[in-house]
């Protein structure tokens, strides 16, 4: 397969309403497409970055890829081990998203070029990079965590009582407010109107502090949640307190990169790490830390970085074909105006693979 162009263009995602999270409010964010052909066979990759979250900007990540479109000359594709070689050897030159992007661009190139489907390509990346983590047969249903962000307390009941009509069995609350007695009050109410058989996992986006951290945080375990995401901007902080510690941390703004993920690891600073593919340069990336972290007892949980159904469908095959922690982070689907084909039944996202 010779890989003979690469065309970038602009796009926009849309939301049927405003997602806030961190005091910030998106109702719609840019996005780069990349293009990639072979005779009459094409790929298509999506670079999303979210300024706010991460080590790149908009404006840095195509910056990178044009110059990667000045600098192209055609390649030639002869195996999933050639696709695997040529991506870590671009990585250094692209940014984050932009290496996840033209990873997705090339996957689909070679999918159509091969007439596979790329959930079966996907698995034999995954096969070739790391046979023990993969599971037997790839999930066709995969559970879904709903992400609870509420103004007022009063509105709780009854959107926790519509999700679990619609089969959710996880909840994602976030906490974080001026007062730790209100954040307790709405996680008290979320756990009674919800039950104990429902996973709660609360996300504090870094905001939880003051001289008794740890007792803010112990405050919460009254409520059995998985895990609190993020309470403070560095983990490490938390690190001498680990035994004092009641509830299990899980890292999210603090994996900016595929080496502070690694320290992470390295140091065991969380019990969980939230893995948004794309801001760690792709699925491949992505597969690898993961398998590190499970080799540590650091279970991972993958979540989408606000892209389209489109961008997210490398993530979600890493999810259907890998161990995690169960309960992913595809609800945001949803908000989506062009949901395309993505089909969400019973709180499971519905692969056809």
């Amino acid at each position: 397969m010779i890989v003979s162009s690469v065309k970038l263009s602009e796009g926009e995602i849309l939301f049927m309403q405003p997602f806030k999270f961190s005091g910030i409010s998106l109702s719609n964010r840019k996005i780069i497409n990349i293009d990639l052909k072979s005779g009459k066979h094409s790929g298509r990759g999506e670079a999303a970055p979210l300024e706010f979250f991460g080590t790149e900007s908009y404006s840095f990540a195509i910056e990178t890829l044009q110059k990667f479109v000045n600098d192209f000359s055609e390649f030639e594709i002869e195996s999933l081990d050639d696709i695997i070689n040529l991506l870590d050897k671009n990585a250094k030159e692209l940014s984050p998203c932009s290496t996840a992007a033209f990873e997705q661009a090339l996957i689909a190139l070679y999918s159509n070029y091969t007439g596979q489907k790329e959930s079966q390509v996907y698995r034999k990346i995954f096969n070739i990079i790391d046979t023990e983590g993969i599971k037997e047969f790839p999930e066709t249903k995969i559970p879904l965590n709903s992400v609870i962000a509420v103004d007022k307390k009063e509105d709780i009941p009854e959107k926790i009582r519509n999700l679990k009509n619609q089969g959710y069995r996880a909840f994602k609350l976030k906490i974080g407010r001026a007062s730790l007695s209100e954040d307790i009050e709405i996680v008290a109410l979320c756990r009674e109107i919800s039950g104990e058989d429902i996973i709660l996992r609360l996300d504090a986006n870094c905001k939880l502090s003051g001289e008794n951290i740890i007792n803010a945080i112990n405050s919460f375990d009254r409520f059995n949640p998985q895990y609190i995401e993020q309470p403070v901007k560095d983990l490490s902080e938390l690190k001498r307190f680990h035994e004092s510690i009641k509830i299990k941390l899980a890292a999210d703004e603090q994996i900016l990169s595929v080496s502070e993920a690694e320290k992470i690891i390295e140091n065991k600073l969380a019990n969980f790490l939230i893995i948004k593919p794309p801001f760690l340069g792709g699925v491949i990336k992505s597969y690898r830390l993961m398998r590190k972290a499970e080799k540590k007892g650091i279970f991972c949980t993958i979540t989408s970085a606000l892209q389209s159904y489109s961008g997210m469908l490398p993530s979600i095959y890493l999810t259907s074909n890998t161990n995690h922690s169960g309960y992913a982070g595809f609800d945001t689907i949803k908000l989506l105006s062009n949901q395309e084909t993505a089909i969400i039944e019973n709180g499971n996202l519905i692969l056809d693979l």
